[in-house]
């Protein structure tokens, strides 16, 4: 890995831990490194119950997105144009350009009972009932939210989640930091990852212990 990845990554860390201790409107962090100073993070993000606005549909109004008892709910003007539903937990919220169309997502680490939803596999023949962390990932299009890729019940939960172009290839990556479900009543970070839109979901391109990353 390139150091001007490793060092992205690493200010990628940072902010992931700010947001997690509560600076909940990160907007823009520069980093220097020994070539050239350059933008790193650009997103808007909200841990637990929190609200920010962010420009989803892309006509150049914000929308307010509220997150409140694990529920999220989009207004404009006031008035309410979506909510997650019931049965969703919804742990944290991002709006960034997750597929890299050139458009932007909204990005939900959300916690539900079934691995599956409606479109299970022809292959899988019944559903896990146990809750579990999916990443779901939506789109406003035709004037409705629409999903445009809905994990399955993910290996390890996601306790925070970002996106940067950490390798500096003009495209976003998703960067997040992964817990156990041992961990029940809280999501320690145990690993540092990056992932990278492929067509049709999240490829992994690197994880590392997230204890490591850390400053002594």
């Amino acid at each position: 890995m390139r150091q001007s990845t490793v060092i992205a990554i690493a200010a990628v860390t940072a902010l992931i831990m700010c947001v997690a201790i509560g600076f909940t409107h990160p907007t823009v962090i520069r980093l220097v490194s020994d070539r050239s100073p350059f933008v790193v993070f650009q997103h808007a993000a909200i841990p637990h119950d929190d609200a920010f606005t962010a420009d989803l549909i892309g006509d150049g109004r914000k929308e307010s997105f509220i997150l409140k008892d694990g529920r999220l709910t989009i207004e404009r003007d006031g008035t309410a144009v979506w909510r997650s539903p019931f049965d969703w937990w919804v742990d944290q919220a991002v709006v960034a350009d997750a597929d890299n169309d050139g458009s932007p997502n909204l990005v939900m680490s959300v916690w539900k009972s079934g691995d599956y939803g409606p479109s299970r596999p022809f292959w899988v023949s019944a559903n896990n009932p146990a809750v579990k962390n999916h990443l779901f990932v939506f789109k406003w299009e035709d004037g409705a939210m629409q999903a445009v890729w809905q994990s399955s019940n993910l290996v390890r939960p996601n306790c925070s989640i970002a996106f940067a172009d950490v390798d500096n290839d003009g495209q976003q990556e998703l960067v997040v930091t992964e817990g156990e479900y041992a961990d029940s009543n809280a999501c320690g970070p145990r690993f540092l990852a990056v992932w990278k839109w492929d067509e049709w979901g999240f490829t992994n391109l690197w994880r590392d212990s997230f204890a490591s990353h850390l400053r002594k």
